[in-house]
């Protein structure tokens, strides 16, 4: 699925679903190829960096914005570009 470049009103409607459907994060993805955004939804800080990981630095795609589902969704929309990483996951455990 395509989308033309993502408005404030896509992301608050994105925002909403994924608050609805119990997610954590939304992610609005660049697509400097296509020159395309798309947001994509996670329900974990693993899942997030799982897909952050999978980016390399020769990948097309990035991630341009980060929201926290949890967080105040017009103070992220106000800011220049929400950029709310939650904090890495221990891969030990600790």
């Amino acid at each position: 699925m395509m989308y033309d470049r993502i408005t404030p009103d896509g992301i608050r409607e994105w925002f909403d679903r994924g608050v609805r459907d119990g997610y954590r994060f939304l992610v609005i993805y660049n697509d400097s190829f296509d020159y395309d955004y798309f947001p994509v939804l996670f329900r974990s800080a693993e899942d997030l960096y799982e897909a952050y990981d999978q980016l390399g630095s020769d990948n097309w795609v990035s991630m341009e914005e980060v929201y926290d589902l949890s967080m105040d969704k017009e103070f992220q929309m106000s800011e220049f570009r929400a950029r709310h990483f939650p904090p890495r996951p221990s891969k030990n455990g600790k």
